[in-house]
């Protein structure tokens, strides 16, 4: 790896892979971040980009590199991390309501401020994100408290507030992903398929997985 990144691998309990995150990636900086916050649970379920900025807060000096890649706890990572260099937010994006019209959230652009109805488009920024540093920063200003305050699903919301920050919302580059096995809606019986019929192969056949709620050993 010549191109150095920050793992940012928050958890709201233990960080259950950071073992095979460390032993993948170990030239990268590893920092486990608490995601522990005090709000109710239908908020916070909604609000995820709220509880991360929130949890970055206290944490974003510690960061090191410009690339900065941002893991939720049922991510595992095997591969190492691509030689590239981030700039804007890379993440699962919902284009626009004419090529995803059914989409469940687009009424909710309608809650946002008018400052924030830039451009009608959605994004899924809990789980897996890569950022620069300075894109990072920008989501950190104390003048976003107020919008990040707001009950308004974080799949709209984020992508408004990058929009206002002039921050560049693109698709994963397709190296961050060397295997497919990356889903996102199942029940707990399908996530406990999904660990029991792949376990072994998320450390043989390196990638980036999820969900994985469980832990995996060779």
């Amino acid at each position: 790896m010549t191109t150095k990144w920050t793992i940012l691998y928050y958890s709201p309990f233990e960080h259950l892979h950071a073992e095979h995150i460390r032993a993948s990636n170990p030239e990268a900086q590893l920092i486990l971040l608490d995601s522990r916050n005090s709000l109710p649970p239908a908020l916070a379920w909604r609000s995820c980009d709220r509880m991360l900025r929130d949890a970055l807060k206290s944490t974003y000096n510690s960061i090191l590199h410009d690339n900065v890649f941002l893991i939720e706890w049922d991510v595992l990572v095997s591969a190492r991390l691509p030689d590239i260099s981030v700039r804007g937010a890379q993440v699962s994006v919902v284009p626009t309501p004419e090529e995803h019209p059914d989409w469940m959230w687009w009424p909710e652009f309608d809650l946002l401020p008018p400052m924030l109805q830039i451009e009608k488009r959605g994004a899924v920024p809990f789980g897996i994100l890569a950022m620069d540093k300075q894109s990072l920063w920008k989501l950190l200003d104390p003048s976003l408290d107020g919008i990040f305050e707001q009950d308004i699903i974080a799949e709209i919301r984020f992508p408004a507030v990058c929009a206002l920050c002039g921050i560049n919302l693109s698709e994963f580059d397709p190296s961050f992903f060397p295997t497919e096995r990356i889903l996102r809606s199942m029940t707990e019986q399908e996530v406990a398929e999904y660990n029991a019929r792949f376990g072994k192969t998320f450390l043989t056949q390196p990638g980036v997985y999820h969900p994985v709620k469980y832990p995996v050993s060779e």
